[in-house]
C-alpha cells in the first residue's frame, strides 16, 4: 500500500472482524506499507485502514492493486485465486523479447466521453470507441514527412 503521509496502516477484513489493531502493516521504504498474511481463503473481503499524519482515522480504502472487488455498497477488495484464471495471452507471452526501455514511447490520454460521440450525440460504447480510437491513435503515431 502506498501511503507516504500515513502514520499507521492496517489491513482489515472479515478475517479479523474489521479490527485495525489485529494486522498492522510495516512501513517500508518510500511510503510503501507491507504485510504478509498467509492462508487467507479465496473470497476474503478486505480493505486498508489508514491513520493520517496526526493519527486521525481515515475512511477505509479499497486495494488499488487488487484483482477483484465487490460492488456497491461495500466496495471491498476480495482475495482471488489466480491459478483459476484462464489466461488468453499465449501469443503475447511468446513474443520476442526486446529492449523496450531503449525504444520510443508515446502516451495518449483522452476522456472517452468527450473525445467523440455518435451522430445522434450519444456517448460511444467501448466497442464503438475501440473501433474508432485505435485507427485514430495508429494514424497519430505514424510519423509524417513534411
Amino acid at each position: 500500500m502506498y501511503a507516504p503521509h500515513a502514520s499507521a496502516v492496517s489491513i482489515v477484513g472479515n478475517f479479523n472482524a474489521w479490527d485495525g489493531r489485529r494486522n498492522p502493516m510495516q512501513r517500508l521504504d518510500y511510503g510503501i506499507w507491507g504485510i504478509f498474511i498467509p492462508n487467507l481463503p479465496e473470497g476474503t473481503q478486505y480493505k486498508f485502514e489508514l491513520k493520517g499524519p496526526d493519527g486521525e482515522g481515515l475512511p477505509h480504502k479499497a486495494d488499488p492493486w487488487g484483482f477483484y472487488s465487490e460492488q456497491y455498497p461495500s466496495f471491498s477488495s476480495v482475495t482471488y485465486n489466480h491459478d483459476r484464471y484462464d489466461w488468453q495471452d499465449a501469443n503475447w507471452q511468446q513474443r520476442p523479447v526486446t529492449e523496450k526501455r531503449k525504444e520510443a514511447l508515446s502516451f495518449y490520454e483522452l476522456h472517452a466521453g468527450s473525445w467523440k460521440r455518435n451522430d445522434n450525440g450519444d456517448f460511444l460504447n467501448y466497442r464503438e470507441l475501440a473501433d474508432e480510437l485505435i485507427p485514430y491513435l495508429t494514424d497519430m503515431a505514424t510519423p509524417t514527412l513534411n
